[in-house]
């Protein structure tokens, strides 16, 4: 008996039940072939099954004979092609892996170039912790690393003057992201005058200063020493001789002594990138004129000190300055990386006076920009006290880190025309 209509029946397993699909097909032997269709074979048409995505399907045809009184014939044989197709998409992933986003580093707000700043970020996407690096360069060469954490700012404090620049980077465990962003800033000098040292005698003494007799032993010791005899404000001063194992036990109003050579320095300092600077004081002064003086110098060996001397009477309290960019022989030292200054007291061996020199408010102080006024190089020595310009060398004074040595003929630090008098005679052998 010929099949005219089938049916298609699928499972999963052998052992599962069969599964018939719904759709049957009849074939008119009657219309196939024609002149359209030569072919004997009919298609009958695609069935999809998706019972069994992974596994395998087990596919069969059925048949069922026809009535004959349907007047359709069944088809000779059928031929079943089962075919199966996959189709596969590729999976693409947002981001992976999933390193946190660049963050964006802020501009600093550092307008008047202060030493103290904040440098903050954005919150960077998927960042666990943040690295924020600090460099002198552009190029980052050399580059340290001023913060690590979770946080997106980090305060800077008392940088030193110069240019910065900044950049961060964002982390999480799946590693790090590039580096943002860069940004910098200028620290600028503090504008004004600034105090190098200072000295009032109110507070400690010597404290950052320096002092010794020159001379060491050989005349007696005599130094700079703190003492109530005539303060110029407050309850003390500088008395040139009142220090020492001999100057301390001076009494208020006593005569200096002959060959005096006490010392007061203070430095090394640095003058690097300057744009002035000054050593001022009060000074009181009653000596012999021409002879026993009190100087105020400056030096960059810290051994050979040049300046001008004071000798005679200022006739009570009386400013006085050392222009460090103007100073005798040695010119300017502004940008110079060290530098000493000096206050001496000294005396010959013949005529003393009562009391002799004080200092008092003593000011060491530069400025880098904006400068004020200052009160410049003092000269001008008043009626009965004279100032000429004048080099001496230190012979002792170990603490200033050269090894002392002993006391050597005294050649005379004035330089004046004639009838100049030499201050100090060459001690007797």
């Amino acid at each position: 008996m010929d099949a005219a209509r089938y049916a298609i029946t699928h499972t999963v397993s052998s052992s599962q039940p069969w599964s018939k699909q719904t759709q049957v097909v009849v074939v008119d032997q009657w219309v196939y072939p024609n002149n359209a269709h030569t072919s004997r074979w009919v298609y009958l048409g695609a069935y999809y099954f998706d019972t069994n995505q992974y596994g395998t399907d087990y596919v069969r045809l059925e048949s069922d004979t026809l009535d004959s009184g349907a007047g359709v014939m069944a088809a000779d044989a059928v031929r079943f092609a089962p075919v199966r197709y996959r189709i596969y998409l590729p999976l693409v992933m947002k981001r992976w892996p999933p390193i946190p986003d660049v963050p964006v580093l802020n501009s600093i707000n550092n307008p008047n170039g202060g030493s103290g700043y904040t440098v903050s970020w954005q919150a960077a996407y998927l960042a666990s912790t943040y690295t924020l690096q600090e460099a002198t360069n552009a190029n980052f060469t050399g580059a340290v690393t001023r913060y690590t954490g979770a946080g997106t700012s980090w305060a800077a404090v008392n940088k030193p003057v110069g240019t910065y620049y900044y950049r961060v980077k964002a982390s999480n465990s799946w590693g790090d992201s590039g580096w943002s962003n860069v940004q910098q800033t200028t620290v600028l000098p503090p504008a004004g005058w600034q105090t190098i040292a200072s000295q009032n005698f109110e507070g400690t003494f010597p404290g950052a200063w320096a002092v010794w007799d020159n001379n060491g032993t050989s005349y007696g010791e005599y130094t700079w020493g703190k003492r109530t005899c005539r303060p110029y404000a407050g309850s003390y001063s500088g008395w040139g001789v009142g220090g020492g194992a001999q100057g301390a036990a001076l009494n208020c109003g006593s005569h200096y002594p002959h060959n005096a050579n006490g010392w007061m320095v203070y430095g090394p300092f640095s003058l690097m990138d300057a744009a002035r600077a000054e050593l001022q004081s009060k000074l009181w002064l009653y000596t012999e004129p021409d002879n026993d003086y009190m100087l105020r110098g400056a030096s960059v060996d810290g051994v050979h000190f040049y300046g001008y001397a004071t000798s005679g009477n200022t006739q009570g309290w009386a400013d006085r300055s050392l222009d460090l960019s103007n100073v005798p022989t040695l010119g300017n030292l502004l940008g110079r990386s060290q530098v000493w200054v000096a206050l001496v007291f000294a005396s010959n061996g013949s005529t003393t006076y009562a009391e002799g020199g004080y200092v008092d408010d003593v000011v060491l102080r530069k400025c880098y920009r904006e400068c004020p006024s200052g009160s410049g190089a003092s000269t001008a020595a008043g009626r009965q006290a004279q100032e000429v310009a004048v080099m001496v060398t230190r012979n002792r004074g170990g603490t200033l880190g050269v090894p002392g040595v002993e006391p050597q003929p005294f050649v005379s630090p004035l330089s004046a025309p004639e009838p100049f008098r030499s201050p100090l005679p060459v001690p007797e052998p």
